[in-house]
Parts: C-alpha cells; structure tokens; sequence
C-alpha cells in the first residue's frame, strides 16, 4: 500500500512540474454580449434576428453579430454584439 501512495505522490509532482515548465496560456474574456429581447417562441426570436441581420448589412459603420439562447423558462433571449473589428475600431476613435 505504501507504494501505491508514494507511486501517486511522484505523479502528483510530475504533473505539476509539466504545468509549471510550460507558459501559461491566459484565458481572454469574449466580447460581451448585450439581450435586445426576449420573446415567447423560437420564430418571434428568429424574425427579429433576421431583422436586425438586415439593418447590420445595410449599415456601414455598426456590424453585428447576433444569437438565440433559450433560456430554462421556455423564453428565447435573443442577444447581440459588435463585430470584433468594430470594437477596435470604435474605441480608437474615443
């Protein structure tokens, strides 16, 4: 039995020596995502991204993303953010 706790220590410092040996990736928080609504079905929440897709296109200046979460209610949310390259964009000129 001691063996076993001792083979399982080695290991214990074995991983943590790989860990600490390679660079630490961090980990960059996503772009935030802001709720313009919430609707009861699924095709309200559909219609209405197609709709602010359309407006997204046609601007030329404000390009968005946009995505349906259903949420534990039974409600969809439907969410939307700023192009990645619109942010940058966005905040040099501020």
């Amino acid at each position: 039995m001691g063996g076993i706790a001792v083979g399982w220590l080695d290991l214990q410092r074995f991983i943590k020596g790989l860990l600490m040996s390679e660079e630490v990736k961090e980990h960059k928080q996503g772009k935030p995502w802001k709720i313009e609504s919430v609707c009861d079905t699924y095709d309200e929440a559909f219609h209405l991204v197609q709709q602010i897709n359309e407006m997204s296109a046609r601007s030329k200046n404000k390009k968005l993303e946009t995505k349906i979460k259903r949420r534990a209610n039974g409600k969809f949310a439907v969410k939307v953010r700023l192009l990645k390259d619109e942010r940058k964009e966005s905040t040099r000129v501020g």
